[in-house]
């Protein structure tokens, strides 16, 4: 004889889903971030801002159209 149990075709088996409010209630210990996004723009303008004080930098197109003026 087998330990598992055997489901009969005329048995129907229910699977329990969890509630909104519980899957939205946190564990004690878990760490939970208030407004993410918001954490994540300013992370990402934190990071940036630096290269707002850079120098304009010339693509390759400035040069072609100078230098290369009379081949073109």
């Amino acid at each position: 004889m087998s330990k598992n149990k055997e489901i009969k075709p005329d048995q129907k088996t229910t699977i329990k889903k969890p509630s909104p409010a519980s899957a939205a209630s946190a564990m004690p210990g878990d760490f939970i971030v208030k407004r993410p996004l918001l954490w994540l723009a300013l992370a990402a303008i934190l990071v940036y801002i630096v290269s707002l004080s850079f120098g304009y930098t010339e693509l390759d197109d400035s040069i072609f159209i100078r230098d290369f003026q009379a081949y073109n």
